[in-house]
């Protein structure tokens, strides 16, 4: 956010070994990933479907867009009356 609303601003800290470093934490989290057992791959893609559907289901029922009764309202969704004022 700050490179966009203060691109001048300095900034002490810097990414040692910029850009080796962050290659090579990506290749070694690929690599310890892909040495897992299958056991793992399987359990999480288990979770994984289960979180899923849950997050599905419940979005579909509590989505704030159901709840909308003016095409205004998507627009300009209801707040507090207090950061109106501003």
């Amino acid at each position: 956010m700050l490179r966009r609303t203060h691109p001048d601003l300095d900034r002490p800290f810097r990414v040692p070994g910029y850009p080796v470093t962050p290659v090579l934490t990506i290749l070694v989290c690929v690599w310890i990933v892909i040495k897992l057992p299958a056991l793992t791959w399987m359990i999480f893609i288990v979770w994984l479907g289960v979180v899923l559907g849950f997050y599905l289901l419940y979005g579909r029922r509590h989505a704030a867009l159901n709840h909308v009764t003016d095409l205004e309202e998507i627009a300009e969704p209801r707040g507090d009356e207090e950061n109106e004022r501003v």
